[in-house]
C-alpha cells in the first residue's frame, strides 16, 4: 500500500538531483510533441506539447524531439547529455502491443484516455508490418509522446529476423522525429542518432545482477552515448529491489534512469517509481497486456497507486505476510488514506 503526500515545491532545490538539474546548463525547449491532447498532462509534458505545436506534416501533428544548445561549447556528447533540460521523473508508461497496426492505434488513443503519460510502441509485436508506411502513421496517431522499441529475441523481445533489418527501422524512427528511441547496451554501438532521445537499456529475465555488475552495465550505457539508462533484471527475493534502487539514486548523477525489477517479487520498484526516482514505470493497458513480467495496469499505478502524486518524500505503508498476493489492503488503504487526504 502506498500513501501519497504532496509536498510544497521549495523555492531552492534541496535533494541532490535537483541540485544536479538546477547547476546544469540550459538548452533551449525541446520539440518533443505530438498533438492536441496538452491538459491534464505533467507541466513538463504540457509546455513540450505547447511549443510545437506549431509544427504541421500533411496537416497533422507529428513528433519532434531536438534540443539546440545555446552555444557551440555545449555539443559535445557529454556536454549536450549534461545540460539536457531537467525531466520530472516518474512519467506512466504503456507498451502498445497489438499484432495488427489498426490494432495498435486503437490502443494508442486508449493508453492517452487512461492517462499514460508516454507510450512505448513495440514493433515487434506486429505480424506485419510495412516501415515505411505505417511507421510514421503509428507516431502520427500518438497524443503523447512515444518510445519507440524493436526488441529482438535475444533481449526477451519477439522480432527474429536480421538485424540490420532491425537498426534500420529504429533509425528511420528517428529521422521521423520519434521523441525516444530504445536500443539494447549490446546493440548500442552500431546505432547513433541525435535527433531523438536514446534509451539504451538492459534485461536479465533469470536474476538481479550484483551493484558492481549494475554499475557497470550503466556506465556502458553513458559511454556508448545514452540519453536515458534503462536496466530491466528479475528479482528473485524482495530484497533484489534494494539494489535496483541503489542503481537508480547512485546513477541518477549522470543522468535519468529506468530502473525495473521484473516479477511479483519486483513491483515495489513500479509502483513507487516517482519516489525513488526513476524516469519512468511501464503500466499494462490492461490485465493480459503486460508486455513484461509483473507489470501492473495502467489504471492501477494511476488512481490505485496515485503515481501522478508521488514524491521523493512520500511515506510508504506496506503489509508484509506470507502468503500476502491476495491481500485486499492496497485497495483498502489506498483509498482511504485518499479520502482522508494523506
Amino acid at each position: 500500500s502506498v500513501a501519497s503526500r504532496t509536498s510544497p515545491v521549495a523555492s531552492s532545490p534541496s535533494h541532490p538531483r535537483q541540485q544536479q538539474a538546477a547547476a546544469s546548463p540550459r538548452l533551449t525547449p525541446s520539440r518533443l510533441s505530438c498533438a492536441n491532447n496538452v491538459t491534464g498532462r505533467p507541466r513538463f509534458l504540457q509546455s513540450a506539447l505547447r511549443s510545437s505545436q506549431n509544427r504541421t506534416v500533411n496537416n497533422k501533428m507529428s513528433i519532434r524531439c531536438q534540443s539546440t544548445p545555446d552555444s557551440p561549447t555545449q555539443a559535445t556528447d557529454e556536454g549536450a547529455r549534461s545540460a539536457e533540460p531537467a525531466l520530472r521523473l516518474g512519467f506512466l508508461c504503456t507498451s502498445i502491443t497489438s499484432q495488427t497496426i489498426q490494432g495498435a492505434m486503437r490502443e494508442i488513443a486508449e493508453a492517452a484516455e487512461a492517462g499514460a503519460d508516454i507510450v512505448e510502441l513495440r514493433l515487434d509485436y506486429l505480424a506485419h508490418m510495412n516501415p515505411s508506411r505505417d511507421l510514421q502513421k503509428l507516431l502520427e496517431a500518438c497524443t503523447v509522446p512515444a518510445i519507440v522499441t524493436y526488441r529482438p529475441t535475444w533481449e526477451g523481445g519477439r522480432f527474429e529476423g536480421p538485424e540490420e533489418e532491425r537498426l534500420q527501422v529504429l533509425m528511420l524512427a528517428a529521422r521521423l522525429g520519434a521523441p525516444f528511441v530504445d536500443i539494447e547496451l549490446k546493440a548500442a554501438e552500431k546505432f547513433f542518432a541525435r535527433k531523438t532521445r536514446i534509451i539504451v537499456s538492459a534485461h536479465d529475465y533469470e536474476k538481479t545482477l550484483s551493484d558492481e555488475q549494475l554499475a557497470a552495465l550503466a556506465s556502458k550505457g553513458w559511454k556508448v552515448g545514452a540519453d536515458i539508462v534503462k536496466i530491466a533484471n528479475t528479482a528473485q527475493d524482495i530484497t533484489d529491489v534494494r539494489r535496483i534502487m541503489t542503481l537508480i539514486e547512485t546513477q541518477s548523477v549522470h543522468g535519468p534512469v529506468i530502473g525495473l525489477s521484473m516479477g511479483e517479487r519486483g513491483q515495489m520498484t513500479r509502483i513507487l517509481a516517482p519516489k525513488f526516482g526513476s524516469f519512468l514505470t511501464f503500466g499494462a493497458l490492461s490485465q493480459g497486456k503486460e508486455s513484461a513480467p509483473g507489470q501492473p495496469t495502467l489504471g492501477a499505478l494511476a488512481e490505485l497507486y496515485r503515481l501522478g502524486e508521488q514524491t521523493p518524500s512520500t511515506p510508504v505503508l506496506g503489509v508484509i505476510g506470507n502468503p500476502i498476493g491476495h491481500s485486499r489492503s492496497p485497495a483498502l488503504h489506498n483509498r482511504a488514506m485518499a479520502a482522508a487526504g494523506v
